[in-house]
């Protein structure tokens, strides 16, 4: 009498590790939506593979989801919730996942090959912004025809990128506009202007400059991110100009993010240099918001005072 059940039991026990060892596509999307929705999307994980991933096995991906996700506690989810999540991320990024479900050691060993991205987001990816309007000629368009009436509407966000930890508080306004030049995007960000390089499909962080000004910066009358920066290539230098709230004027390698040797000093050129204080003053409110001008081999800086303010005398 006491056999049957246990032999039951022992059927159910057994079956368990069965179950686990297929990955679903469906329960990947609810465990997705539920942890991971916060910082992305399905829509950018056919970008993320395609510039990533293929030639790399289901298990690599595997082990990055675990390692990384979710952002707050990476690896606080189950092996079998890790596997789900990278069977549905896999189907997200138009690799092929038959009947929504794979099983794990297939998962594991196959090779990442998405379908390719449409030859429309790849042009798209192509077309530089280079400069802060547009061009030299700050006409402020581009002849882009992807977006239209047709199907803004149906638009989604594909990544997003949070600057609230840059700077000493959170910056509540920002007006910068980024440039994208050969797949990254430049900008500025926070309150001390920290210069940032991304990857346009992912959002992936590729460098970070950060100036570290001091009391310069507290006495600046132009904080902030700014307007944006400026981009120059000199036959295959990549140069990204900035110019800091505390009014120096920097040359980074637009590949490391390094100011460049070769540039000023070390880099770096201090616009306060030469400049006169106002009779009785020992202060000096010039700083500027706006990127420099590149125009072939000359930089051109602009002055500014404390926002909304006329300079306290004519000296």
């Amino acid at each position: 009498m006491l056999r049957v059940p246990s032999i039951l039991l022992l059927t159910l026990v057994n079956m368990a590790p069965a179950l686990a060892q297929v990955a679903s596509v469906e329960r990947g999307r609810v465990t997705f939506t539920a942890e991971c929705s916060r910082c992305h999307v399905p829509t950018e994980m056919d970008a993320r593979l395609n510039a990533k991933w293929i030639g790399r096995s289901g298990q690599e991906l595997f082990e990055q989801v675990r390692s990384t996700m979710p952002a707050e506690t990476p690896g606080s989810l189950s092996n079998e919730e890790y596997y789900d999540l990278t069977a549905f991320i896999l189907d997200s990024g138009n690799v092929n996942i038959e009947g929504g479900t794979i099983s794990v050691p297939e998962l594991a060993a196959l090779t990442i090959n998405p379908a390719a991205m449409t030859a429309d987001v790849n042009a798209g990816i192509s077309v530089p912004w280079a400069d802060y309007h547009g061009d030299k000629g700050a006409n402020r368009y581009s002849a882009l025809d992807q977006i239209n009436a047709s199907n803004v509407a149906d638009l989604e966000i594909a990544w997003s990128f949070d600057t609230g930890s840059f700077g000493p508080r959170p910056e509540t306004y920002s007006a910068s506009t980024p440039l994208m030049v050969n797949g990254k995007i430049y900008a500025t960000a926070g309150a001390t202007r920290n210069v940032v390089a991304l990857d346009a499909i992912s959002g992936e962080l590729l460098w970070l400059w950060r100036p570290e000004e001091g009391e310069r910066f507290n006495d600046a009358p132009r904080k902030g991110s700014g307007k944006g920066l400026s981009y120059y290539n000199d036959n295959g230098q990549e140069t990204i100009f900035t110019i800091t709230p505390g009014y120096y004027l920097v040359a980074l390698d637009a590949q490391t993010g390094d100011p460049l040797p070769s540039f000023g000093a070390g880099g770096y050129v201090d616009l306060q240099s030469g400049l006169r204080r106002g009779v009785g003053r020992d202060d000096l409110d010039i700083g500027i918001s706006f990127p420099p001008l590149v125009v072939e081999n000359i930089v051109i800086a602009g002055a500014a005072h404390e926002v909304g303010m006329r300079p306290l005398s004519a000296s």
